[in-house]
């Protein structure tokens, strides 16, 4: 509850239950995303643990997948697999960005970064893309460029993107680096989010969701409660310059049958920007 109130929000007396099982979920995956990031920075780690995986009765628990549906993810799911990515980068205060290679082969990538406002997604400075070589089980630190770190002293509220680009454009691992304040102190806008659903053809029936911001959303989360199953992300930021499509993998394709209408009327979504604004639409399903 402690984390919950200085990093996340301000108050937890008028939080519905699902919205505070949410936020506990979320803040399991922060810690568990610190600790990851922790010791994969550490030059010849062999390997990574981490408690829990899985439970062995129902029950609140630090485990990651619910025990009664084993396919099903909690919120603190997606950011560890995330954090387990072969391509791992993220930002260590105050500068250094850190790249780390578990491949056996090493692994040429381009790194682009980015600074927005973090509130209406405005871009305020981006740097040339740098291009980086990681040894085989390598680490790599480089400092993110002054123009960014003077881009980000003048700005209200600033956050860094980081992505990291194959030769072929694919992209290999992102992450984001909030400057100088708490998600909680920051004016966060309304969701406004649109979502269009996909159904593929059989006989993989494993619908997609594209989701797109009017501003940016901190750590979206979509669920469907009736349908078992998981989706392939969550707990994401999502900007206005970079929509996001998510895949949703049913738990028994074969006997999955859904319609959009029936996925639309099952959605639910969460982030910081709805706990800060309730009462407003979760989001809108464009014709």
């Amino acid at each position: 509850i402690g984390f919950m109130l200085r990093h996340l929000v301000h108050s937890l007396e008028s939080l519905p239950f699902a919205d505070y099982l949410w936020l506990s979920q979320l803040q399991q995956g922060l810690c568990l995303e610190t600790a990851l990031r922790a010791w994969r920075a550490v030059d010849g780690l062999a390997g990574v643990l981490y408690w829990q995986l899985n439970d062995a009765w129902p029950g609140p628990s630090w485990s990651t997948l619910e025990y009664h549906r084993p396919a099903r993810w909690k919120v603190s799911h997606s950011l560890v697999r995330r954090n387990m990515n072969p391509i791992l980068l993220y930002v260590r205060p105050p500068r250094t960005v850190l790249l780390a290679n578990d491949h056996l082969s090493p692994v040429a990538l381009d790194l682009g970064l980015d600074v927005l406002d973090a509130l209406d997604g405005r871009p305020l400075a981006a740097a040339d893309p740098l291009p980086v070589a990681l040894a085989p089980q390598g680490l790599a630190r480089l400092d993110v460029p002054d123009s960014l770190l003077a881009a980000a002293d003048s700005a209200r509220a600033p956050v860094l993107r980081l992505v990291a680009y194959s030769s072929s454009a694919d992209k290999l691992a992102e992450s984001h680096f909030l400057f100088g304040t708490e998600l909680k102190d920051l004016d966060l806008a309304p969701p406004n989010v649109s979502v269009r659903v996909t159904l593929p053809a059989a006989p993989r029936p494993a619908p997609q969701f594209l989701c797109r911001a009017a501003a940016p959303v901190a750590y979206l989360t979509l669920d469907l409660p009736a349908y078992p199953g998981y989706f392939d992300d969550n707990a994401f930021f999502l900007f206005p310059d970079e929509p996001r499509t998510l895949t949703f993998f049913p738990k028994d394709p074969a006997a999955f049958r859904a319609s959009q209408a029936d996925l639309l009327a099952d959605l639910r979504l969460r982030s910081l920007n709805h706990l800060a604004h309730p009462g407003l639409p979760a989001f809108t399903a464009p014709s």
